[in-house]
C-alpha cells in the first residue's frame, strides 16, 4: 500500500490484470469519477488484445496531437481540456483504456495530469495507463528539476485504485 487511503495491487499477469481492473470499475460504479490509474513497470504493453467490446482503447498522444496541431499554442492549453472531452464522448463504449497520455505532461497544456484523468472519468470509466513510477509515498512522472515533472502524494490518490503491473518471476 502506498497510504492508508489508496487501495493498490500487485498484479504480474493479463488475467490478472483484468480481474483487478473488472474489480477496481465494479467498486468505483457509485463514484462521481470512475478512475482506474495502472502504473507499468515492465518493459511490455499491456493492453490486453482480449478486451470485450466495452473497452476501446485510446491512444491519448497522438490522438490529442492530432486535433492541438492545427491550433495556435495559446488556443492549445485553452481548448485542450474541452477536446479531451468531445474525444472520450466520441466513443460509444462502456470504458476507455487510455494509453500513451504522456501529452498531458507537457507543460505548454497547462494540465494537472491526474486531475484531468479524473475529470474525464466522470464522463465515462476510464483505466488509464501511468507512464511513470510509483513509491510508497509518490506516484510521478518525469524526473524533479525538468518542466514535465509532476509528483502526487498519498493524500492526492486517496480512494484511486492503483494497480501496479510488475515483471512475472519465473521460479526454477
Amino acid at each position: 500500500m502506498i497510504g492508508q487511503n489508496i487501495h493498490t495491487t500487485i498484479v504480474s499477469s493479463t488475467y490478472d490484470l483484468l480481474k483487478e481492473t473488472d474489480s477496481a470499475l465494479l467498486r468505483l460504479r457509485d463514484q462521481a469519477s470512475s478512475l482506474v490509474l495502472i502504473v507499468n513497470s515492465t518493459e511490455q504493453g499491456i493492453f490486453p488484445s482480449h478486451l470485450s467490446e466495452e473497452i476501446t482503447l485510446l491512444e491519448l498522444s497522438e490522438e490529442l496531437c492530432e486535433h492541438l496541431l492545427p491550433l495556435s499554442r495559446g488556443d492549445r492549453s485553452r481548448k485542450a481540456p474541452d477536446i479531451l472531452a468531445k474525444m472520450l464522448n466520441c466513443i460509444a463504449s462502456e470504458v476507455v483504456w487510455i494509453d500513451r497520455i504522456q501529452v498531458l505532461f507537457e507543460p505548454s497544456l497547462e494540465l494537472d495530469p491526474l486531475r484531468q484523468l479524473q475529470e474525464l472519468a466522470r464522463i465515462k470509466p476510464i483505466i488509464a495507463v501511468w507512464p511513470g513510477q510509483l513509491t510508497e509515498q509518490f506516484l510521478t512522472f518525469s524526473v524533479p528539476g525538468r518542466a514535465d515533472y509532476q509528483s502526487y502524494t498519498a493524500n492526492e490518490l486517496a480512494n484511486l485504485p492503483i494497480i501496479h503491473f510488475v515483471e512475472q518471476r519465473e521460479y526454477k
